[in-house]
């Protein structure tokens, strides 16, 4: 009995098709700013980590809380010199906006990357992240969305 295939035949027709998948500058775009924009509105609209629960103190053991802030930080929150009082209930990172607009899609050798443009924004991060714990990253969410997004790529590629 003899047996013929034509799975060569597919194969290469499937290579064709998802060769399409290697300059995918405009996907890369879009998973970037996606990214970009859902940490600007999770960390300065709703004051959630990367976890989703609240952005809070991360005090040590001897430090006090009041609010979501240090009870030192917060008593200057509330009695600024010379300015109206902010709450405490909630950390807000937005002091003067500068942090929230400088944190970006932009490319990057080989593709897409999503950070601060500069270093004010790359150093108080790290400030920030010490104190505050995780902040800026990418969410369960966001890795569905990105999934979603690759897999709606690859079947516009393989129809």
């Amino acid at each position: 009995m003899s047996y013929k295939s034509n799975m060569g035949v597919v194969v290469d027709k499937l290579n064709v098709k998802l060769r399409g998948l290697k300059n995918q500058d405009d996907m890369l775009r879009g998973i970037a700013v996606d990214l970009a924009s859902s940490n600007t509105r999770r960390i300065h609209n709703e004051s959630k980590d990367v976890s989703g629960a609240n952005i809070t103190f991360k005090p040590s053991r001897k430090t006090p809380r009041q609010g979501a802030y240090s009870r030192s930080y917060a008593k200057r929150r509330q009695n600024p010199k010379g300015g109206s009082a902010k709450q405490i209930s909630k950390v807000d990172l937005s002091f003067t906006g500068q942090l929230s607009t400088e944190f970006q899609a932009a490319a990057i050798s080989g593709g897409w990357g999503v950070g601060f443009l500069t270093s004010y924004g790359s150093n108080l991060h790290g400030w920030l992240e010490d104190r505050f714990g995780n902040i800026w990253g990418i969410t369960v969410s966001d890795n569905q969305a990105i999934v979603r997004i690759i897999s709606k790529e690859i079947k516009k590629k393989l129809d």
